[in-house]
């Protein structure tokens, strides 16, 4: 549902499961849903079930193994940005809409290796998950680490919005 508001061509998609169930009464028409914990814990599991969907795809499709983003939603791009900068060599750049820097791991462990990395955030103004004020702590963390970083910013909803798919394009 999410990849023809990105682009209708030159794009192959892969969306591995988080590692943490959500509660079904907190959604109860969907089935099952999952998240991503942000549980240190949890990296690893998260990072094989990303690398484990990424090499399925290169199987069934030619993928040039220099231009695979890392892109996820809330935790998803909380996680996007923990996977990007622990595997940067996996990855040509890493999109997180509405998701924040993780706070638990050495997210700089390998921060040479992760500068080459652009970063794109997206945020919801008034954004109770991820504040202003927050953003603002992670854009300057960000750019004192030398990571090449776009911030965009949309107007208050907590939705993934078209125009912000679409921005993801471009």
């Amino acid at each position: 549902r999410v990849m023809p508001k990105i682009s209708m061509r030159n794009y192959a998609a892969v969306a591995p499961r988080g590692t943490l169930a959500i509660a079904r009464q907190r959604f109860p028409k969907w089935e099952d849903a999952f998240t991503w914990s942000l549980r240190n814990s949890e990296l690893n599991e998260a990072m094989d079930r990303v690398c484990m969907a990424m090499e399925r795809a290169q199987q069934r499709f030619h993928v040039d193994t220099n231009r695979i983003f890392l892109a996820g939603s809330g935790t998803g791009g909380t996680m996007a940005l923990q996977i990007g900068m622990t595997l940067p060599e996996r990855f040509a750049g890493i999109v997180s809409v509405g998701g924040s820097l993780p706070r638990e791991d050495a997210l700089m462990a390998h921060l040479n290796e992760s500068r080459h990395l652009p970063i794109l955030l997206m945020v919801d103004r008034d954004n109770d998950r991820y504040p202003d004020a927050m953003v603002c702590q992670d854009l300057r963390l960000l750019h004192i680490a030398g990571m090449t970083v776009t911030l965009r910013q949309y107007p208050a909803g907590d939705v993934l919005r078209d125009s912000m798919l679409s921005d993801i394009d471009s």
